[in-house]
């Protein structure tokens, strides 16, 4: 879904939220692991909690990051922060930005082949396009700081999905 400005992102999340029965965490379940998060919740992760090389142990990436990545309840754009949406044990999904032809083809893989993409946290270039990927899709994350134009940066995430 191609999203052009914040006020825009944030009603689609609104509505995102609201449609899947999401609440907010409250200030005394931040600071945890995802495992330790209460179902039915959104909170947002830092790009360096879910990339790969941050925490990999050996086991499957959904796994690592439930055990590894540490919530809160505020999105932090100084780390740029990703949202997450958890749903149920197995309905944990990542919220980020994609350029439109990645987002239509991710669309089409079929959990055999692998493809990498850039994942952004927030709207960025030609990263417009928002997307909900279920954390069980995705084999590796690594972050990436990318310097952009205006002399500033971003972490973004480099992601293996299948």
């Amino acid at each position: 879904m191609p999203i052009s400005n914040d006020k825009e992102l944030e009603s689609v999340l609104n509505q995102m939220r609201v449609s899947l029965g999401l609440r907010k965490l409250t200030p005394l379940e931040t600071g945890k692991d995802i495992e330790e998060t209460p179902t039915g919740t959104f909170f947002f992760v830092s790009s360096t909690s879910l990339s790969h090389t941050y925490f990999w142990r050996g086991e499957n990436y959904l796994e690592e990051v439930k055990k590894g990545a540490v919530v809160d309840n505020r999105r932090n754009l100084v780390y740029d922060y990703f949202e997450i949406h958890y749903f149920s044990e197995d309905g944990l999904y990542l919220i980020g930005f994609v350029s439109a032809d990645v987002a239509s083809s991710i669309s089409k893989l079929d959990g055999k082949d692998e493809k990498k993409i850039l994942l952004s946290p927030y709207l960025w270039n030609s990263l417009n396009t928002l997307i909900h990927l279920p954390i069980k899709r995705i084999v590796k994350a690594d972050r990436r700081i990318i310097s952009t134009d205006d002399e500033k940066s971003i972490d973004v995430l480099d992601v293996v999905i299948k």
